[in-house]
């Protein structure tokens, strides 16, 4: 899920911002990534670290008000949501630690926008009809990731998501050759493969009248 949420500070088109865990193992999973990140995050020096700065500091100030907002509807910071603090001359890089958040409403503005940066809501669920419910209910659709060892789970979750993509069991996973794209709010069409022929062909139809 770090690779997922976090890859390049969460500033990925495909970035995981919502996590559905099913309510039984929720604390389990939230503490176990947590402990996670404790032990894998490095951060400052690139090189020597695997988290770096996002793009600029107007784009960091962005994510910190969403941090905010969640906080104010009730969201608890399970991990991370502040400023690391670095030696020069890293100080002056706009860097963010990786947020956790818990305890929103599914249904909240800051949990149903993309913010594009390492800002991940954690949701717990008790049925696939409530998981699909959640997952359904924004306006974005670009690529989704189902997590299960079971298979039929597996095919009933990726067919009723409503998504461009659904990875199984993995998150990124791109061959040129298939469709990249995303429904609703998430882009118009697709390219990859045989798609990006008309993904970039303008077409244009010229009638002539010639009954003049």
């Amino acid at each position: 899920m770090t690779k997922a949420c976090f890859t390049n500070q969460g500033q990925v088109c495909v970035s995981c911002e919502r996590i559905y865990i099913e309510r039984p193992i929720f604390d389990k999973v939230v503490e176990a990534w947590k402990k996670h990140l404790d032990e894998y995050l490095v951060v400052g020096d690139p090189r020597k670290s695997n988290y770096g700065s996002m793009i600029g500091k107007f784009h960091r100030n962005k994510v910190e008000e969403c941090i905010e907002m969640a906080k104010k509807a009730g969201g608890k910071i399970e991990w991370g949501g502040t400023r690391p603090k670095l030696p020069e001359p890293f100080d002056k890089g706009a860097y963010l630690l990786p947020t956790l958040i818990s305890g929103l409403d599914y249904r909240h503005e800051v949990c149903c926008k993309e913010v594009f940066g390492p800002f991940v809501t954690l949701h717990p669920f008790d049925s696939e009809d409530e998981a699909l419910k959640m997952t359904n209910n924004l306006n974005l659709g670009l690529s989704s990731s189902v997590w299960t060892s079971n298979v039929g789970k597996a095919h009933r979750m990726a067919g009723n998501i409503q998504a461009g993509m659904v990875w199984v069991n993995g998150w990124g996973i791109r061959d040129p050759r298939v469709p990249f794209g995303g429904i609703k709010n998430s882009g118009i069409g697709a390219e990859g493969g045989m798609y990006s022929i008309d993904f970039y062909t303008t077409h244009k139809n010229i009638c002539i009248n010639v009954e003049m």
